[in-house]
């Protein structure tokens, strides 16, 4: 028998699957021995919702990464008028996926949602990682504008 321990940032969709692997390890893998169900006396363990929430997250960095690029790639253009218009509609872009539901779906609760925090977290740490320069920057002033939003948002809903 195997005791169970895992890490505080694993989900409960994460935590069933390691479960019930092991359980089904135990059983030696024998053929036609079946995974667990998933257990339900305090809810359902696998939440669809949250397995969308962080395909949406992934979604949303390469989404706000790619539009952070176009705007520094457009500052080396020499073709200054194109470049403003390419610019305006990447700034546009990322200012309507701020406020879409996409990436802001209703959050009843006081203080920011927390996924746009953590959003903001990942696309400093994916800034980081570059070296410094417009790139470097422009992802910053990305992160930013999501840490703007959290706080619209924090204060419409306190």
């Amino acid at each position: 028998m195997y005791t169970y321990m895992y890490p505080g940032h694993l989900g409960e969709y994460e935590r069933w699957l390691i479960k019930a692997t092991l359980q089904w390890m135990e059983n030696e893998g024998k053929s036609g021995a079946p995974l667990p169900a998933p257990e339900t006396p305090g809810g359902p363990v696998f939440d669809p919702d949250q397995y969308r929430i962080v395909q949406r997250k992934g979604r949303t960095l390469a989404f706000l990464v790619s539009a952070a690029s176009t705007i520094d790639a457009a500052a080396n253009m020499s073709n200054q008028s194109a470049a403003e218009q390419i610019v305006a509609s990447a700034q546009n872009a990322i200012a309507q996926f701020l406020d879409s539901d996409d990436i802001c779906p209703p959050w009843p609760y006081p203080g920011p949602p927390p996924w746009l925090i953590d959003i903001a977290s990942d696309l400093t740490f994916i800034a980081n990682t570059a070296q410094a320069g417009s790139l470097r920057t422009a992802i910053l002033k990305v992160a930013g504008q999501v840490l703007d939003r959290a706080q619209e948002l924090a204060g419409a809903s306190g």
